[in-house]
């Protein structure tokens, strides 16, 4: 019997991806994944418009959003499935968080012009188009124009924590955005914390209503996958796992459909709700 293979993590336009939903799902159908989960960073904007294109192709769109916060210094994604993206609450919640980075974006743009960039808030906007504004939008104008050679190199030289061009913006805690993600009636799962360089207490975030770990996720090894297995095995977490495909020419993360995730999963984060 053929495996069901699901990706419970992309990115589309409406935030720092570069295919629209409708791109986006059309690739998730074409390399035979049976379900897809829009996590946009901050946004559930294009999760209407994705949910008729995976209607349209045959391949089930789970509604998801990825919600920045922070610990100390450190940003901690968490990514919320089958939520209510119509609560007026948690919508409420998402449009101050996108006017925060709206007023971020003007502060890194002068910043850049005093450092002799010549860059306007149009053109950042308009790679935006009409998603989430966020850094890498800053970074595909300042490669556009020569500035620099890709959009890692725009982090590594100007945009990263501590850089000349990088402004802080006010977040969300871990244990904040949990209890958002639940007042829409979804599942709350901590993004990639092999990456998070942060100090974590998991028995808080379970305390606060953590639902699940992102076990298999591109930068995570075989040593990061066992260890983050046997944490979500201890505190009675759903593991799940995507790609964090950003689409072409996206700062690089993975590969959509990689690493390989069961449909178990979707059917576990299900019961949860349910449960």
């Amino acid at each position: 019997m053929k495996k069901r293979l699901v990706d419970l993590h992309v990115h589309s336009n409406y935030s720092d991806g570069t295919w629209s939903v409708e791109e986006m799902v059309g690739a998730a159908k074409e390399k035979g994944l049976s379900a897809v989960a829009l996590t946009d960073h901050d946004t559930v904007e294009g999760i209407d418009l994705a949910t008729a294109a995976g209607n349209s192709v045959g391949i089930d769109v789970i509604p998801g959003v990825e919600l920045s916060t922070e610990v100390g210094e450190a940003e901690v994604h968490i990514l919320g499935y089958f939520v209510d993206h119509m609560n007026a609450e948690f919508n409420g919640l998402l449009n101050r968080m996108r006017q925060g980075r709206s007023h971020r974006m003007v502060e890194m743009v002068n910043r850049l012009n005093s450092l002799g960039y010549e860059i306007t808030l149009e053109e950042v906007e308009a790679k935006a188009e009409s998603g989430t504004i966020g850094r890498p939008h800053l970074a595909r104008v300042l490669v556009d124009k020569g500035y620099l050679s890709s959009v890692e190199a725009a982090f590594d030289r100007l945009l990263g924590r501590g850089k000349p061009g990088y402004v802080p913006r006010t977040k969300l805690t871990p244990p904040q955005a949990i209890a958002a993600i639940k007042g829409a009636h979804g599942v709350a799962v901590l993004a990639h914390p092999g990456l998070i360089e942060a100090q974590l207490s998991i028995s808080d975030l379970v305390d606060a209503g953590l639902g699940g770990i992102e076990v298999y996720y591109p930068a995570h090894d075989c040593n990061a996958v066992n260890l983050w297995l046997q944490v979500a095995q201890h505190y009675r977490l759903i593991a799940t796992g995507g790609s964090d495909y950003h689409g072409p020419g996206a700062k690089a993360h993975g590969t959509l459909g990689y690493p390989e995730v069961r449909y178990e999963v979707v059917e576990q984060l299900q019961a949860a709700i349910h449960g």
